[in-house]
């Protein structure tokens, strides 16, 4: 994978991680996938894309506030989220 070989390389790389956790979530691995959202998002407080990707798996898990609270973020740090 691509983005685990960029977090080898630079493991500071936040949209490595986001990208990683894409991956992971495109396969079904919603708990990997929110823990490298979760990455992305502490070496990158502004990271909406994240915010929002790790929102939408709380949505689908049902974690309702959790998933609001990351979609305000979203928003708070993309407008375009908004819409």
């Amino acid at each position: 994978m691509d983005s685990t070989k960029a977090i080898q390389i630079n493991p500071k790389f936040a949209p490595a991680y986001n990208d990683r956790g894409i991956a992971k979530q495109a396969k079904g691995d919603l708990d990997d996938a929110i823990a490298d959202y979760s990455c992305a998002i502490q070496l990158d407080l502004k990271y909406a894309d994240a915010y929002h990707n790790r929102g939408t798996i709380k949505l689908a898990k049902q974690n309702y506030d959790n998933a609001i609270s990351d979609f305000t973020q979203a928003i708070k740090f993309l407008s375009e989220f908004a819409r």
